[in-house]
């Protein structure tokens, strides 16, 4: 049975249009007003607040959340919390402080959506470029990949350490791309609304990503698709993220491989953190590719389980009847 309620005007439909994740219709008469949160960050000006008074609840829902911190939207969501009773939804596993919060985790729907379903949603291209393959135990010529469309200080230094190795990488600045397996990546304002992970051939031939998530710093995280895509295809994932990113996703039951220290994710200072996470690149990126593919065979157990979770793990749905 479906939720009715309010949905703030000009948010985003995705939460709607999928109800088997979060059972909700837009009903112009309800008494519980939804509040896309991408729709007001950072700024409170174009809150309607004769809308917010109407309501007797209301609920905030963030999907597509990349802020690295928090504190730019305390002032709107407290001050909304202060005269209505306020659940925020969101695909962060951090809490604001103070708020009632609900963990809704819609990138690992997405993903799952596409890979098993084969169903696109929001922002995904071509579902031709969404196939698991198998994990192969011959031996590859690159080591890594790396992707980003857009660069920033964490990734930019990144890139300086792992192209003194054999790998992939992409280069936005000069419109070089990890293709996917169709359609061609034009350019880098094309690759920021289309998203698809890199074609086969990259997989195939490498034996780690080493990316940087588009939330690096705080505490605050999301687990992107640049992670979940990664996973699932059974291979090594050294990604810079915040701290406990790793510790969350061994909780919810992702197997991380040996071989490496993995307490880099846990010093909380953003700059130390980078720079122990660095130290675990290079430490893997070292060894000859004969060494890496032992290394890479020692885990098999490893990458065989996360391929699986693409089967097992199932959708996040919210109960909407038990959120109050």
């Amino acid at each position: 049975m479906l939720r009715q309620v309010k949905i703030y005007p000009g948010g985003v439909q995705d939460i709607i249009n999928l109800p088997f994740w979060i059972p909700v219709t837009q009903c112009d008469t309800a008494d519980e007003l939804w509040i896309d949160f991408h729709l007001v960050n950072p700024q409170e000006s174009n809150l309607d607040w004769s809308l917010i008074r109407a309501a007797q609840k209301v609920v905030i829902y963030d999907i597509f959340h990349a802020c690295p911190r928090l504190s730019a939207y305390n002032n709107w969501v407290r001050k909304i919390a202060d005269c209505k009773p306020l659940i925020w939804i969101t695909t962060n596993p951090m809490p604001m402080l103070g708020v009632r919060t609900v963990h809704f985790d819609y990138y690992w729907n997405r993903t799952k959506r596409a890979f098993q379903d084969k169903q696109l949603t929001h922002k995904l291209w071509a579902i031709e470029n969404y196939e698991i393959y198998p994990i192969h135990s011959f031996p590859r010529s690159r080591k890594f990949l790396t992707y980003h469309y857009a660069l920033n200080h964490y990734r930019d230094r990144l890139h300086q350490v792992v192209k003194m190795y054999t790998g992939y990488v992409n280069d936005p600045r000069s419109n070089n791309w990890l293709e996917p397996n169709v359609t061609q990546i034009r350019n880098q304002a094309w690759h920021a609304h289309n998203v698809a992970p890199p074609a086969r051939s990259y997989f195939d031939n490498s034996y780690v990503t080493c990316l940087v998530e588009s939330q690096c710093e705080g505490s605050n995280f999301t687990v992107s698709e640049k992670t979940y895509d990664h996973l699932i295809q059974g291979r090594c994932v050294l990604n810079f993220a915040p701290a406990g990113f790793y510790d969350y996703l061994a909780k919810q039951g992702w197997a991380l491989p040996g071989g490496i220290d993995w307490s880099w994710n846990l010093i909380e200072d953003d700059e130390e953190r980078f720079l122990s996470y660095l130290q675990e690149v290079t430490k893997l990126l070292d060894l000859n590719l004969e060494d890496l593919h032992k290394w890479f065979m020692s885990n098999m157990l490893c990458w065989q389980h996360n391929q699986n979770m693409l089967e097992n793990k199932p959708y996040d749905i919210i109960d909407t009847t038990g959120l109050w």
